[in-house]
């Protein structure tokens, strides 16, 4: 094999994994001035916990969003095909809302009417943890599109989203270096 193609198969997997190893760790982690602030709710919810609820739950959340954001000066914003944000914010434990972050959107024009649909959300029964109220990191991976009926919007969680747990972020970094000591060992012999 050609020592420039093997070169460069080594250096497209090498920045596919780290690109990959980051851009999840962002989306999972925080500091650890935040991780002794606010506790995480991803996928799965603390059986000891209960979670925090806008209104009367998740589909009140999604209702809330579809009517805000299906309001006709935000129409243009949104295709029919459907755009994945990724975004962020803290329900305190007062069950206002704090640090609104897109993390990742595939539409950039959206997030601003996004925001402001967070920013003007009335307040959520915050989490409720060993009977104290805790302010709560909630990450959402949403599918957004315009429909042709009212609200004018559908949103739907993105099923393909599957952020990273803890414990399997060990086996990622064992892979990519078992995939950098493969492409190193090929680089060498295809000298």
């Amino acid at each position: 094999m050609n020592r420039s193609v093997v070169k460069t198969i080594f250096l497209v997997v090498l920045t596919i994994g780290l690109n990959q190893s980051f851009a999840q760790e962002i989306i999972r982690y925080s500091s650890n001035d935040d991780a002794n602030k606010n506790d995480t709710v991803i996928t799965k919810i603390d059986s000891t916990a209960k979670p925090p609820i806008y209104r009367n739950g998740e589909s009140d959340f999604f209702a809330y969003l579809e009517l805000f954001l299906g309001r006709p000066e935000w129409s243009n914003y949104f295709t029919s095909i459907g755009d994945i944000v990724v975004f962020e914010f803290i329900v305190n434990s007062d069950g206002s809302i704090d640090n609104f972050k897109v993390i990742s959107s595939s539409n950039l024009s959206m997030n601003i009417p996004l925001r402001q649909a967070i920013e003007k959300m009335d307040s959520w029964q915050p989490r409720i943890k060993e009977g104290k109220k805790v302010s709560t990191l909630m990450i959402y991976s949403l599918n957004i599109r315009s429909v042709y009926e009212f609200p004018y919007i559908e949103i739907r969680k993105d099923r393909d989203y599957e952020p990273i747990e803890p414990a399997n972020k060990y086996l990622k970094w064992f892979l990519i270096s078992g995939a950098v000591l493969i492409m190193s060992v090929l680089l060498i012999i295809s000298k």
